[in-house]
This record gives C-alpha cells, structure tokens and sequence, in this order.
C-alpha cells in the first residue's frame, strides 16, 4: 500500500510557506517524512531561509534555488486551497 502522495506533501510545504506557519510546524515535521527527495531539499531550503530571517521570502528564494526548485515552490504554494479559489 502506498503511504504516500506527491500532491499531500506539496500541501504541507505549501501550507507553511503560504500561511507562515513554519514557526509553530516545523518542530513536527522533518525532511525524513517527505517520501520525495525533491520534496526533501525543498523542505530544507524552506527551513534554511527561515531560519536567516524569521518567515519564508520568495525573494531569497529565488536567489538561492534554480529554476526547477524556484517552479517547484511555485507549485506548492498554488495547491494550497483558499478563499479565492
């Protein structure tokens, strides 16, 4: 049985990087529970950033990621369900 699901975990990442919750989440998630190694380096790169300066900012994002990393951020962040949709 598969335990895992590629749309889930962009979820989770979206989640935190759009509702700014990496202060309170990141304490219960790891780059261990991402099944994708995409979704792990993401992860990383998102704690990382954080880490430097308190929230996520796309911005050093950018400078930091390739295009792929850059598209892949993009793509978390919009499967995030919102009022607007």
């Amino acid at each position: 049985m598969k335990t895992y699901d590629v749309e889930v975990e962009r979820s989770v990442i979206g989640c935190l990087i759009a509702f700014d919750h990496l202060q309170d989440k990141t304490p219960l998630i790891e780059k261990s529970d991402f099944y994708y190694a995409e979704h792990q380096k993401l992860f990383g790169t998102v704690l990382e950033i954080y880490r430097e300066t308190g929230t996520f900012d796309f911005i050093v994002a950018s400078a930091k990621c390739d295009s792929n990393m850059r598209s892949l951020i993009t793509a978390c962040v919009n499967i995030v369900p919102s009022s607007a949709n």
